[in-house]
């Protein structure tokens, strides 16, 4: 097995956390308040995403080195933080994209679970039984990216559908800095 089924994760994570970080700077003016809890949501999902990319690191490495009791741990690290990620509470717009990629991190969680239990079991597995069980794996991961792939497009649909406050008479920093982020994540 290679670490290369492992590399598309790292990826989508880091795109999710960068479009988690694009709409950090919209919301219609009269809707402050909302603005304000999106924003939040925005920033705990974006502080989490991150972490859970620099915890899949070491669970790449330790697949790498074939140490499963590296993996255990790494693997443990990612899952504490796709429960924080599922513990946030979403504000009413973003339901729909929490929900999306919470999807996704389940999927991921279930591909790591299989993923360990097969190293576990790899002395007493037969060849084909693993290439079959790999397979197995790899739909859990394509699920789990495209689960994060679709939670992006939302993400992205909604930066573009919200005006930002660049788009009114005073243009600050973040909202620059916005749409930097998605026009860096579109490509």
């Amino acid at each position: 097995m290679t670490t290369r089924r492992i590399a598309p994760l790292l990826l989508i994570t880091l795109v999710c956390a960068l479009c988690l970080g694009a709409i950090a700077g919209c919301a219609p003016a009269e809707q402050q308040d909302d603005a304000a809890k999106n924003r939040a949501y925005m920033s705990q999902a974006n502080t989490i995403m991150m972490r859970l990319n620099a915890d899949l690191e070491p669970f790449t490495a330790a697949v790498a080195a074939e140490d499963v009791v590296s993996m255990e741990q790494a693997a443990a690290n990612v899952y504490r933080d796709i429960d924080s990620f599922k513990n946030i509470t979403a504000p009413e717009l973003m339901k729909d994209i929490h929900a999306e990629y919470c999807a996704g991190c389940d999927d991921l969680k279930q591909a790591l679970q299989s993923y360990v239990a097969l190293y576990k079991d790899a002395a007493n597995t037969e060849a084909s039984e693993i290439n079959a069980a790999v397979a197995e794996i790899q739909k859990q991961y394509d699920s789990a990216i495209a689960h994060l792939q679709a939670a992006d497009k939302k993400v992205t649909e909604l930066n573009g559908a919200l005006p930002t406050e660049s788009s009114s008479a005073s243009e600050s920093p973040a909202s620059t800095e916005s749409a930097e982020s998605t026009e860096s994540s579109k490509s």
